[in-house]
């Protein structure tokens, strides 16, 4: 998906993207600028380097398959990666 592109599979997109904080938009169905710029942030947190920046192609895809982004939110943990200088932590919510 990129730019322009619209429906129930942005829709989808957009609700997973608000679960990992990096998308404060509306489940609109629309993938705009906001949902392109959520969409590199993320890809910039995973290390998605074969999809172009705000692109969700395969790599994004197989990357969000994995359960660091959840696709329910029932019984979701949560996974928040913390930067400071040269250190990075991680924490998983129960």
């Amino acid at each position: 998906m990129r730019l322009g592109d619209r429906g129930a599979e942005v829709s989808e997109l957009q609700r997973r993207l608000q679960e990992v904080w990096v998308y404060r938009g509306p489940e609109d169905g629309d993938y705009s600028e906001r949902v392109e710029e959520a969409v590199a942030e993320y890809q910039r947190w995973v290390s998605v380097t074969s999809d172009p920046p705000g692109v969700y192609g395969p790599e994004t895809l197989s990357v969000d398959s994995a359960p660091a982004l959840p696709r329910s939110r029932i019984g979701v943990s949560a996974h928040v990666f913390v930067s400071c200088g040269n250190k990075v932590a991680s924490a998983r919510s129960p």
